[in-house]
């Protein structure tokens, strides 16, 4: 069973890599960057798992090991990119540390005797790590601009929170027997990969690969369509990403500046932003990237 569960999420890791990868051909994003990372890990993990479930061979555990400290360094970019929030100052130091600290449990893994206590640091630092991205995402969930996204993000969040509670009845079960939870044994990241990859795949499909917002300074018929724009709404967010003041759109427009003001609440109403920034950065993420690059 566990076999073949790992086998599945091991060709679906493999097909949603090869997937995102030609989409980051394509679009060349920071945020793409960190996923197919990811997926390399999942992939180093499930294949070191199955290795070993084959034959209990050497490789099988370092390929593993190897994912384990991929997925502890790039989840945290990951999510980074992911609600554009760059780690600075004290949070970057603070990685820096908790990834040398890895490095270094990994480093002495096959010199100390207590090979059990070494694993069990790892577990619990991939286990906190998992818990600190889900903590950061769910806080600056509403600092996502499209509703769409942040939908698909929740579900993310869920998924992740299920794989984490099986990934400690596992780890329980490995330690302590457990016969009512013996189904679970070595389920939990054949489940959470194979739920992940499809959820990925879908993510990447439907939000990176479609018509953009805008082409050059005008805002296309599929973005109109996707947020409900009327002529004139659409005409005043090409204003305003152009730079021009409510008075100025007015101006331009021959409106008052309190029916422009009405139009931009709509506006924001409409496309799940509270400011001009975030408007900004929901027609333009790219070069948002590019800026804080």
């Amino acid at each position: 069973m566990i076999g073949i569960a790992t086998s599945l999420a091991l060709a679906s890791g493999f097909f949603s890599l090869g997937a995102v990868y030609a989409l980051f051909l394509k679009y060349r994003t920071r945020f793409l960057w960190w996923i197919l990372l990811f997926l390399v890990s999942l992939i180093l993990i499930l294949g070191g798992t199955l290795i070993h479930l084959l034959e209990e061979h050497v490789l099988g555990g370092i390929l593993s090991l190897a994912g384990v400290v991929l997925n502890i360094y790039t989840v945290p970019y990951m999510v980074s990119a992911l609600i554009s929030v760059p780690i600075l100052g004290s949070w970057k130091t603070f990685l820096r540390f908790w990834n040398a600290t890895i490095c270094t449990i990994v480093l002495l893994y096959p010199f100390l005797p207590e090979v059990e206590l070494m694993k069990i640091l790892i577990y619990l630092q991939l286990v906190f790590t998992i818990i600190g991205a889900l903590v950061v995402t769910a806080f600056h969930l509403n600092k996502i601009p499209r509703l769409d996204i942040r939908f698909s993000i929740v579900i993310s969040l869920w998924i992740t929170a299920g794989f984490l509670i099986l990934f400690v009845i596992d780890i329980l079960i490995t330690d302590i027997p457990i016969p009512l939870l013996s189904f679970f044994d070595g389920l939990s990241l054949p489940i959470y990969s194979l739920a992940l990859n499809v959820g990925l795949f879908v993510f990447a499909e439907r939000f990176l690969d479609e018509e953009p917002l805008m082409r050059g300074e005008k805002i296309t018929e599929s973005c109109r369509s996707r947020y409900g724009l009327t002529q004139r709404e659409g005409e005043i967010v090409e204003l305003l990403l152009a730079g021009s003041s409510t008075q100025e759109v007015a101006d331009r427009l021959y409106l008052s500046p309190k029916t422009v003001e009405n139009h931009i609440y709509n506006l924001y109403r409409k496309t799940g932003v509270k400011n001009r920034i975030q408007l900004v950065g929901l027609f333009y993420p790219r070069s948002r990237e590019e800026e804080e690059e």
